[in-house]
């Protein structure tokens, strides 16, 4: 749990700072921009990341039933909104498997099989996201949406990035024994450099994560139909998740001139450029990218206030939301176990 407030307390004076930085020259008038919201298009943003949420949770519902027919979609939900506060106060949004596997658990479900099922999830979000990638990169050359070098160097570095997790993945899946030995090969190295400390630990650990993506890639190439379905059913949620910052533009400035399909390009490059970001949330990276992208479209003065709103209903809300919810619950469980152990 310290680890936890250590944590949330650093992402809260990262966003102070950052914040502060953004706003500082223009202060007074997105504060009154700001004031001035629309609510029925904050309420549409908000309506689209609630749609966002419950794709992915009946994602996580159907994998689930699969092992556990009577795991509900409240269940599913739950879990997923839990997720979003442990993914966001660890870099690379790795705090939320563990959570994963520590709930499932308390559903009865095996280790082994929390964590086929997080596995096929990861493989569907990762192939989903990919797809979605290459398209707005194409997307974006045809119709020129073009921001500065930097910006546009990250984007293509968050591609590769997840283009070699899914090439690794399917190669790790293929070919198991050599993903093993190159991975020996490479753990080895480092630990003669001194970067790796505890060879023998981190060679298991490499091969555990090896058989964990060849079961999890082969069991769903069982079912292609299944796998289909998953990823149309992650890039259904990408698409209302990249339409929150359509909505939070227009709650700023209903007036102005936004295509919709071009803030849903953007909006998938921005999300792409922020996942190699250690930051946790890939805060800094990702505020920086929507500036530079949105600034192709709209001015400046709606770009940085729209960010706010974006920003906001994007991670901070649901972080908060999920961190309450992950705390009743545990509150729950603790007096239970306490009245358990008086009886």
């Amino acid at each position: 749990m310290k680890k936890v407030i250590v944590r949330s307390l650093f992402l809260c004076l990262v966003t102070v700072i950052l914040f502060y930085y953004i706003l500082k020259d223009n202060f007074n008038e997105s504060i009154l921009l700001l004031s001035k919201s629309n609510l029925i298009y904050i309420f549409f943003a908000i309506v689209c990341y609630v749609c966002f949420i419950l794709l992915e949770a009946y994602l996580i519902k159907i994998l689930i039933n699969k092992i556990n027919k009577k795991y509900s979609m409240k269940k599913a939900s739950i879990l997923t909104i839990m997720t979003r506060f442990f993914n966001g106060i660890t870099p690379f949004s790795v705090g939320g498997e563990p959570l994963q596997v520590y709930e499932l658990s308390k559903e009865n479900i095996k280790i082994s099989d929390s964590i086929l099922i997080i596995t096929e999830a990861f493989i569907i979000h990762e192939i989903a996201v990919c797809f979605l990638a290459l398209i707005s990169i194409i997307c974006k050359i045809i119709f020129h949406l073009n921001p500065n070098n930097f910006v546009w160097s990250i984007t293509l570095i968050g591609f590769f990035v997840n283009f070699i997790i899914i090439f690794v993945v399917t190669f790790i899946s293929i070919k198991i024994n050599v993903a093993k030995k190159i991975g020996d090969f490479f753990i080895k190295l480092l630990n003669r450099l001194n970067i790796i400390k505890n060879k023998d630990k981190t060679i298991e650990e490499w091969h555990n994560k090896c058989t964990e993506y060849s079961i999890g890639y082969k069991e769903l190439l069982k079912n292609k139909s299944f796998l289909l379905n998953g990823v149309l059913i992650i890039v259904g949620s990408m698409l209302f998740y990249f339409l929150i910052a359509y909505f939070s533009v227009l709650a700023i400035d209903a007036t102005v001139n936004i295509n919709v399909i071009y803030s849903l390009i953007l909006s998938s490059l921005i999300y792409i450029s922020a996942t190699f970001i250690p930051i946790p949330g890939g805060s800094v990276g990702i505020e920086y990218c929507y500036l530079n992208y949105f600034a192709l479209l709209i001015p400046e003065n709606i770009v940085i206030t729209s960010l706010v709103v974006w920003r906001f209903i994007s991670f901070y809300l649901p972080m908060i939301i999920g961190g309450i919810v992950f705390n009743i619950i545990d509150n729950k469980r603790t007096l239970k176990c306490k009245e358990e152990n008086k009886n």
